[in-house]
């Protein structure tokens, strides 16, 4: 394989703009509104020149961008990530357009992925699978499905009850297998095909950081008990790392560390993967941190994981968490600065002694164990201060997590009520909250029994949490809560620092409240520019300020502030934002441009019509008219003025454009659709 390239080409960018662009249509408008046939025809205009080089299209899905010949998005591109993430919340591993897409197939396709999952509560990936495939031309690929043969259990079953492990591995495989063309349901990769297809894609760092992506959750999934639910998946995941070449191994990684997950990785994958794998990642990370570590210790390693394997049921008992202690122990010490810290000291001491490193379980002291103490009050059924102490307990050495799936199974007790309401009312969920990774599970079981009560620890979490996926996990956690959380929200905001302004504004967008007495001007206007845009949103869902709000986004120096004034004018453009419009096509970027000549094509107004008159009018030479060389916005502007053709001017300029040689300005004149 080549290397890979490192931008999307620019039909492959019009193509995917265009379809978050009627994606998003297909989200506001109802069903029959005049605008959604037309949007679903424009995607279908962009289709055209990728299918003259191609039989189809395949796009896949991750967290927030997507892969596309052999390209990732940009996640720091607005459009093209928001695309990403609406697709994947409908736990989608992939897209695929073939010849022959017809408008009236694209248009109910788009009706079906406009519908948010979290609020439906029915994600498009865990339904009913005839929905997926009941057209000709384009099919939605599931993250869970039955030819895979990953799980024990019917077709059937299989689709009903795939865990978040097992779709994870499956949209894994996908990816990796995308670069090839092997997107069919028909075989399972197996995880040596997919360690050598991982090796052989080099000198592709954005292929690689979407490789990483699953792999992380895929650690953090394993280690929070994703194990128990498909363990092949486990045998899987680890079958793949151990089957990749060193090299690509410590290039998988670097780009981990690059993103400043390393170490967690790190750490989720020697408690949810098999013995082997650990080692190997081991091995893998010190030579790609330029880590000093022993032989010695590696054989010790490498010992400590051939007893898993072996026949003794006891030896591999005590084997296998002796070792992951251990590998724990290393990591946590692990930096760039000190590449022998204590930790890792202490550990080869303490596994290097001549004496056994694991305990038999005649040799173990008998603890007493909070774990116990809560199980003997729920069968018994009564409250108690020695309950309410060992609930503390648990909490403040972590284990809230284990306590709550024991909860789960108690039967109804008053003993069980004290431990829900000792939880509730302390610090339990904000502690879930704090740990990385989230365990989601834990997490939701907290707030399946808090519910609106939970709201200020939530809000609390939101306004501080460092991490995108966490403030992403939260803030899914309020919406569910609905709009009683907007005035908790609103009243946060005044005097806070950017980062609470810019949290809970986006949660008030989230939930589409614009509360009474919150001056959004105020934020609107702010010197940062992460809040600026998250007021800015949240003023396009009031139509008082919807106007305000795209004349305030298009000033705005930011062009990411910019490109959501300019996609919001595309959908509904008033006139007196016609000005601001035609000066980014005359002073923007050339993507601002673009954008800025689609909004001036939905605009009903004679201003917009002379701008984009103005970009394919004939310039005078030396002796005669010329058109104008082409370009990017040139071609765009042809197809923007169709929507005017009425206009005997705009009528004259087409019917020379239709004349060209060119078969690209030719379409852009000619294409037959109803603009609106």
């Amino acid at each position: 394989m080549g290397a890979e390239r490192s931008a999307l080409s620019r039909e492959l960018s019009d193509f995917l703009i265009e379809l978050a662009i009627a994606l998003n249509k297909h989200g506001i408008y109802p069903e029959g509104h005049p605008s959604l046939v037309p949007a679903a025809g424009r995607v279908l205009l962009r289709l055209e020149p990728l299918f003259a080089e191609r039989p189809g299209l395949a796009i896949g899905i991750a967290r927030d961008r997507l892969l596309i010949d052999g390209v990732a998005t940009d996640p720091d591109s607005a459009v093209l990530r928001e695309l990403a993430i609406r697709l994947h919340r409908h736990q989608l591993a992939a897209v695929s357009f073939q010849r022959g897409l017809s408008e009236a197939e694209l248009h109910a396709v788009l009706s079906m992925l406009a519908v948010d999952p979290d609020r439906s509560d029915d994600p498009l990936g865990t339904g009913d699978p005839a929905r997926l495939s009941g057209w000709q031309s384009i099919r939605l690929y599931p993250v869970d499905y039955g030819s895979l043969e990953l799980l024990d259990l019917s077709e059937a079953d299989a689709r009903e009850h795939v865990p978040e492990v097992t779709q994870l591995w499956i949209a894994l495989a996908r990816a990796v297998m995308e670069q090839d063309g092997k997107t069919s349901n028909d075989e399972a990769p197996e995880p040596k095909v997919l360690a050598r297809t991982i090796a052989a894609k080099k000198d592709a760092a954005a292929y690689d950081e979407v490789i990483v992506d699953y792999m992380l959750r895929l650690a953090a999934e394993l280690r929070n008990g994703g194990e128990r639910e498909a363990p092949q998946i486990r045998q899987r995941v680890s079958e793949l790392v151990s089957s990749l070449e060193p090299d690509a191994l410590s290039r998988l990684l670097r780009t981990v560390d690059g993103g400043g997950q390393g170490t967690e990785f790190l750490l989720n994958a020697s408690q949810g993967l098999a013995l082997d794998a650990v080692v190997a990642l081991v091995r893998a990370a010190a030579e790609s941190r330029q880590q000093g570590i022993s032989h010695s210790l590696l054989r010790l390693f490498e010992k400590f994981a051939s007893h898993t394997n072996s026949n003794n049921g006891g030896r591999k008992r005590h084997a296998d968490p002796a070792l992951r202690e251990q590998v724990a122990s290393l990591l946590a010490g692990w930096s760039l600065q000190d590449p022998n810290p204590a930790p890792y000291a202490q550990a080869l001491n303490r596994m290097a002694t001549k004496g056994r490193v694991f305990l038999g379980v005649s040799d173990r002291r008998v603890l007493a164990d909070p774990m116990h103490v809560v199980q003997m009050a729920l069968e018994i059924g009564k409250p108690s201060e020695t309950l309410a102490g060992a609930v503390l307990q648990l909490e403040e050495t972590g284990r809230t997590s284990a306590l709550l799936e024991l909860l789960e199974g108690a039967s109804p007790s008053v003993a069980l009520d004290s431990v829900w309401e000792q939880l509730i009312a302390g610090e339990a969920l904000a502690r879930l909250l704090l740990e990385s990774p989230l365990d989601l599970t834990a997490v939701d079981r907290m707030l399946a029994r808090a519910g609106p009560r939970a709201a200020d620890t939530l809000l609390d979490t939101l306004a501080v949490a460092e991490s995108a996926q966490t403030r992403r996990i939260v803030l899914d956690r309020l919406v569910r809560l609905g709009r009683a959380v907007a005035p908790l929200a609103a009243a946060r905001i005044p005097d806070a620092p950017w980062y609470v302004q810019r949290n809970m504004l986006r949660l008030l967008g989230e939930v589409a409240v614009v509360p009474e007495g919150l001056d959004l001007m105020t934020f609107a206007t702010s010197a940062d520019p992460r809040v600026r845009i998250e007021a800015i949103r949240l003023m396009l869902h009031d139509d008082d300020l919807r106007e305000h709000a795209i004349t305030l986004a298009l000033r705005d120096r930011n062009e990411q502030i910019r490109e959501t004034g300019l996609l919001a004018a595309a959908d509904r453009c008033p006139s007196s934002v016609v000005a601001d419009v035609a000066a980014l096509v005359a002073h923007g970027s050339e993507r601002l441009a673009v954008m800025a000549i689609r909004a001036l094509g939905a605009a009903d107004d004679p201003l917009a019509v002379e701008s984009l008159l103005q970009c394919v009018r004939p310039r005078r030479s030396w002796l005669n008219l010329r058109s104008p060389a082409k370009s990017r916005t040139y071609v765009e502007a042809l197809a923007a003025l169709r929507a005017h053709r009425a206009n005997p001017t705009v009528r004259q300029v087409l019917d020379a454009a239709a004349a060209s040689t060119d078969p690209e300005i030719a379409r852009a004149a000619t294409a037959t659709e109803e603009v609106t």
